[in-house]
């Protein structure tokens, strides 16, 4: 792999861009240069370079993926980048991209029935997930908090909760923290 830059993140019209790319290298007797920063990443080294200051939806791209309906920002751990969407009007989804090329790794969905009408620009799937490496835990209104496994998305727990008032229909947007 070629010299690179570290993570960027570009969001329009509900998709995620990655802006800029990393560089994954097996890190034995190189030193970093004055212009990088060397980091850990999974048993590997990450180098990162200086980024370019330029760049829109197409320029300086790494990778690029349509999620489909929702606000929630995406968040990176390590190599891996988790995000929610809705995928279709009654279908709640979290899906997980390698960090380095965008490959889909895993989508786990989730069935919400019918949902209450909320007011734009918000978006059902609001909440943006947090994770510790380990797990990725979400909210979504009518299902409640989610634990799922973060190499492959198998549901570990979920948790109802009670069903949320929206004040003037906005909506849902609570953010689990860890």
């Amino acid at each position: 792999m070629g010299e690179t830059c570290g993570h960027g993140i570009y969001f329009k019209e509900h998709s995620v861009l990655f802006l800029l790319s990393v560089s994954v290298r097996h890190w034995r007797t190189r030193k970093t240069g004055p212009s990088s920063v060397a980091r850990t990443l999974r048993g590997y080294r990450l180098k990162v370079t200086i980024c370019p200051v330029e760049f829109s939806h197409e320029q300086n791209v790494a990778w690029s993926v349509e999620l489909g309906l929702g606000i929630a920002s995406p968040v990176i751990h390590g190599d891996r980048v988790f995000a929610t969407t809705m995928r279709g009007e009654h279908t709640f989804a979290v899906l997980a991209f390698d960090a380095v090329t965008g490959k889909h790794l895993w989508r786990k969905e989730f069935d919400t029935g019918p949902l209450a009408e909320i007011t734009p620009p918000n978006e059902h799937a609001s909440s943006t997930p947090v994770t510790d490496g380990e797990h990725v835990y979400v909210y979504f209104s009518i299902l409640g908090m989610i634990a799922l496994d973060a190499d492959d998305g198998k549901l570990i727990w979920r948790h109802e909760l009670p069903k949320p008032f929206y004040l003037l229909a906005w909506g849902p947007a609570n953010s689990p923290i860890i």
